[in-house]
């Protein structure tokens, strides 16, 4: 759910980012909550926490959607520390608006090979809300684990390009 984390960051304070990268991730579209935006469903495997106010992922599940690419040891350190995801930031209300979350350049990172936000998905996110630039990986929704240096590289990229930006505006 990071990409409502900084989606409403940068609502909150447009001004102190220089801009935002979503990895794979929920574009905010100004409506709606981010259930509504993501084509991932509470699948069979995926369960409501005893209290209601999360969910929980079995382990078979978190390898097959979040690191079907990665490192067989590196997956299973992974899916040993998915902890309950709280429902509060998928079904609460998007607060982005035009005229600050809009205001912030935004890059995007798709994962070809991601069956947690799949490609297709991706990219009707990024038609409805443009990113410029946007990088390509063959990885799964974790380019992080699977694929650090390539990640490391896009983000450095996506950065000189903002700070590029903000000269010529600055």
């Amino acid at each position: 759910m990071g990409g409502m984390v900084i989606g409403e960051v940068a609502e909150r304070v447009p001004g102190n980012i220089l801009g935002l990268v979503f990895v794979t991730a929920v574009l905010m579209l100004h409506a709606g909550t981010a259930m509504q935006q993501s084509s991932a469903k509470l699948g069979p495997k995926m369960s409501p926490s005893d209290d209601g106010h999360s969910v929980i992922c079995d382990p078979d599940t978190g390898r097959e959607h979040f690191f079907n690419t990665t490192a067989p040891e590196l997956a299973d350190a992974a899916v040993a520390r998915l902890e309950p995801q709280p429902l509060g930031p998928m079904t609460g209300a998007i607060t982005a608006t035009a005229g600050r979350f809009g205001l912030v350049p935004r890059a995007f990172v798709e994962c070809t090979q991601d069956r947690s936000i799949p490609i297709a998905h991706q990219r009707t996110m990024q038609a409805a809300l443009p990113c410029d630039p946007v990088f390509t990986l063959d990885t799964d929704h974790s380019p992080f684990l699977c694929a650090p240096e390539a990640l490391a590289e896009v983000l450095l990229t996506a950065a000189t390009q903002f700070q590029a930006m903000t000269r010529q505006t600055g």
